[in-house]
């Protein structure tokens, strides 16, 4: 919900900026701006994140996928990462660390085989 936020408060910012700002076309014009970069970052950081050096066109739903299942046991972001880091680009031995966090297992295996395929191209 982080992104929506943000732009809920920017928003909020704008409404109380009005009188310095001029026009609403003004400030929505302004606003606009912020998903689209917001999008465009977010992507650079999550292909960081997972190691991935070049854009690819299904990046979104890898990401999508994975902050899914994430949520639907949540786990901490920044232990799951950690433990991510032990995943094999072979094989899923060392998928436990990982692995572990989440009650439905099926999930995760689903997603870890997209993200070797991912890592593979």
């Amino acid at each position: 919900m982080q992104p929506q936020i943000g732009e809920w408060n920017c928003h909020s910012l704008g409404q109380t900026l009005m009188p310095l700002i001029g026009s609403a076309d003004e400030a929505l014009a302004a606003l606009a701006n912020y998903r689209a970069a917001f999008e465009l970052e977010f992507k650079v950081r999550m292909r960081a994140q997972l190691g991935l050096s070049l854009a690819r066109e299904k990046d979104g739903s890898l990401f999508n996928g994975l902050f899914e299942v994430l949520h639907a046991v949540r786990v901490d972001f920044t232990l799951f990462f950690r433990n991510l880091s032990r995943l094999r680009i072979t094989d899923a031995a060392g998928d436990a660390p990982a692995r572990d966090f989440f009650f439905n297992r099926v999930a995760f295996d689903e997603w870890a085989a997209a993200y070797r395929e991912r890592l593979h191209h």
